[in-house]
């Protein structure tokens, strides 16, 4: 089948779930403006895949399927830059919406830095900069294990310190609005 006689089907398709794929967007806290080029990147991606569509009672769960996978990538090309870029032009460059997000940044990075260096490197080598566990446990000459092990205290150290003097505070969907110093956080920079 080519493209011209999938037309109809993927037409059929848009008319049964572009408002519901809309509705799904929404709920995940894409931004109004970015609702239609969610829809329409689904749908692009529909039509291409079209073929490996085998059987039309199951297409609701197929085009939520890719749906899912067009969220995924934009959170991903949205995502805070790595550590090539600094945390301070971040939190500068940010939209107003994204700035306490950025704010927290500098906040964390403080925070790593702060701890013991069996903690802090791999911490953020791997949570910063985004270097695989695998290499990393053979940079550090750690078994895997062990880094896990690492990473996971130094997290710990790190939200142990920051709900000792802040409160994140987030709206319905559970995204950041802000982060409050308590009344009694003391030597506390969030």
């Amino acid at each position: 089948m080519g493209p011209a006689s999938d037309s109809p089907r993927v037409e059929r398709l848009w008319s049964e779930f572009a408002e519901s794929l809309a509705g799904w967007f929404r709920a995940r806290g894409a931004r109004p403006e970015d609702v239609p080029d969610l829809v329409g990147e689904t749908f692009l991606r529909v039509q291409g895949a079209l073929d490996t569509l085998r059987d039309d009672e199951r297409a609701g769960a197929w085009v939520g399927r890719i749906a899912r996978h067009v969220w995924v990538d934009r959170l991903r090309r949205r995502a805070l830059p790595r550590a090539e870029t600094a945390v301070e032009d971040v939190a500068q460059d940010a939209p107003e919406d994204e700035r306490p997000v950025a704010g927290f940044a500098r906040w964390l990075r403080g925070a790593i830095d702060e701890l013991e260096p069996a903690y802090a490197v791999p911490l953020r080598r791997f949570d910063v900069e985004g270097a695989s566990q695998v290499e990393l446990a053979a940079e550090l000459g750690l078994s895997l294990p062990a880094l896990k092990s690492r990473i996971l205290r130094g997290r710990e150290q790190v939200r142990a310190r920051f709900e000792r003097c802040c409160t994140i505070l987030r709206d319905g969907r559970g995204n950041v609005l802000d982060a409050v110093r308590r009344a009694d956080g003391r030597d506390c920079a969030c």
